[in-house]
């Protein structure tokens, strides 16, 4: 009996495999086709970004201001230092009157190492997971986080900064780099006009809609005359002003910008 219950026990496996193997090896009825998979999983990135010319974004340059040394999947990678002078490119004069001053264009090198001229300019990055399947949008806000003093203590109270003609660029492969004179992107948006103080706190530079922002971006001020249809505004789209009858020392004055990035309406 034992014999026997071993046998049955065996017959009934191999009926099984041979009704299933049908099953397994048949699509839609026909045994000659068979489909299989393929996968790729992704995670975010947090490395760095290098700055890239604005006029030209698949080029790299020489960073014209600090560069983020921290990575993350959304990042300001890189914003100017700013360095203004009189109307002759000279250092301030001291004056009882209200001072103007621009910002002098940036200077940078090139892939080639050729000298290039450029509006300031900020650089962030938005490679964060999808939400919902749509990327989450962002704003840049910058902030006056210190007034412009000197070695000595001496403040210029009451001086301010304005930020003007702004331009966004992006992946000029995407159709708006150099071919995109008008400097705006469709969901990117960049404030016209900002006007930063020691009181005034964190203004909005630049914000990307919902479902808009995935990439990097350049945020400049002022553009060379070779993408702003032969108007060099690169020189005057910062501008310094410091009120009448501040008294001020033959030395130089510091401030602070501190740039940040976050999701819409959280910074």
């Amino acid at each position: 009996m034992k014999a026997t219950k071993l046998i049955t026990t065996a017959a009934v496996a191999t009926l099984g495999l041979t009704l299933l193997a049908p099953t397994v090896l048949a699509e839609g009825g026909d045994a000659k086709k068979l489909t299989g998979n393929g996968s790729i999983t992704y995670e975010e990135d947090t490395s760095t970004n290098p700055p890239v010319d604005p006029e030209i974004p698949t080029d790299p340059v020489d960073p014209i201001g600090p560069t983020n040394p921290d990575g993350g999947a959304l990042s300001v990678d890189m914003v100017p230092n700013l360095k203004f002078t009189d109307d002759k490119g000279q250092n301030a004069k001291i004056s009882t009157q209200q001072g103007h001053y621009q910002a002098a264009a940036a200077k940078t090198k090139n892939k080639k190492g050729d000298d290039v001229k450029r509006g300031n300019w900020v650089q962030i990055t938005d490679k964060r997971a999808l939400k919902d399947n749509k990327t989450a949008g962002w704003e840049l806000k910058a902030n006056m986080t210190q007034q412009f003093k000197n070695a000595d203590g001496g403040v210029l109270k009451g001086a301010t900064i304005d930020f003007t003609n702004p331009a966004v660029t992006t992946d000029i492969e995407n159709g708006f780099g150099a071919g995109n004179p008008t400097g705006v992107i469709p969901g990117i948006t960049a404030t016209p006009t900002v006007q930063l103080s020691e009181t005034g706190g964190a203004k909005p530079m630049a914000k990307a809609a919902a479902g808009s922002g995935f990439g990097t971006y350049m945020i400049q001020y002022g553009r060379s005359d070779e993408f702003n249809g032969g108007t060099d505004t690169s020189a005057n789209s910062i501008k310094l002003t410091v009120p009448a009858n501040t008294p001020l020392a033959a030395s130089e004055y510091t401030a602070k910008i501190t740039w940040t990035i976050g999701d819409i309406d959280t910074i």
